[in-house]
């Protein structure tokens, strides 16, 4: 058995104990079985991670960005600076839920995510992040189709903010630069 251990190698994903001894078949099941699951909580810590700083990615460049705009104008022009101070109010409220939401699943809580469901402007909401892209994205160009009226749903702005943005990047991600996303809401 310690030799069959010996000759194991962590980057074989296929990887498993055999010492051909029928007496230790029991042993080698249980071994096996523990390297399964220590592969799988390896590969879900890895997607945990990457997904963690794929989604703080946006309001950190957010947050820069509004940073940079005080930096250079939000000194004289009032209208910049309440702009800006409001963004970065939003956008470190959204992290820490963000964060509040991560813990949630790196702690393997059982429960369910507790929603807060409110009423939600999409229009609004794309407008928000059209406004945050043009400012931390400069290698596309966005447009933003605006809505004639409201477009009214019910459900978690955070969570309905942060999928937009996942579908945001992804448009950027598989965009060539220099052309154009345009973001919108609308009722069919």
């Amino acid at each position: 058995l310690e030799d069959a251990l010996s000759k194991l190698d962590a980057n074989d994903t296929e990887c498993r104990v055999s010492t051909g001894n029928t007496e230790l078949q029991g042993i080698e099941a249980a071994i096996n079985n523990l390297i399964e699951r220590m592969r799988k909580s390896y590969e879900q810590q890895t997607r945990f991670v990457s997904d963690a700083s794929h989604e703080l990615r946006t309001p950190i460049s957010v947050i820069q960005g509004y940073a940079n705009m005080l930096s250079r104008w939000g000194k004289e022009d009032e209208k910049i600076l309440d702009e800006s101070i409001t963004a970065i109010k939003t956008e470190s409220e959204n992290m820490n839920r963000l964060v509040e939401q991560l813990l949630f699943l790196a702690r393997g809580d059982n429960g369910k995510n507790s929603l807060t469901v409110e009423r939600t402007d999409l229009a609004e909401m794309m407008r928000e992040i059209y406004d945050e892209y043009r400012m931390v994205d400069k290698t596309h160009v966005f447009e933003l189709k605006k809505s004639e009226t409201e477009v009214i749903t019910y459900g978690d702005h955070s969570l309905l903010k942060q999928a937009a943005r996942i579908l945001t990047d992804n448009a950027a991600k598989y965009t060539p630069e220099g052309k154009s996303i345009t973001l919108s809401a609308y009722i069919t």
